[in-house]
């Protein structure tokens, strides 16, 4: 059975900068992060959606101007985490 993974990058162009991207089992990209300046700092981000996500009242449906429907994950401190569009992108 495929899972969703989470890719972790580091980005080339930019000194110490990591980013990580969640993949759904068809590896469309579903979530992507801020950058962070640290790996561990990108895995702390990590385990944080890992353990936020597990309640559907973190999840806040929104509509961007374009009309395309997104979602917004919080963290139990109600601080925005990330954004993840519904998109046809592949990353």
């Amino acid at each position: 059975m495929n899972k969703s993974r989470f890719k972790l990058t580091k980005d080339p162009s930019l000194t110490q900068t990591y980013h990580f991207v969640l993949k759904a089992p068809n590896n469309k990209a579903i979530l992507n992060s801020e950058n962070y300046t640290t790996k561990d700092s990108a895995l702390n981000g990590i385990a944080s959606i890992k353990v936020n996500s597990l309640s559907k009242d973190n999840f806040k449906i929104k509509t961007a101007e374009n009309n395309e429907k997104y979602f917004v994950l919080k963290a139990q401190i109600d601080a925005v985490m990330e954004y993840a569009l519904n998109s046809e992108t592949e990353k």
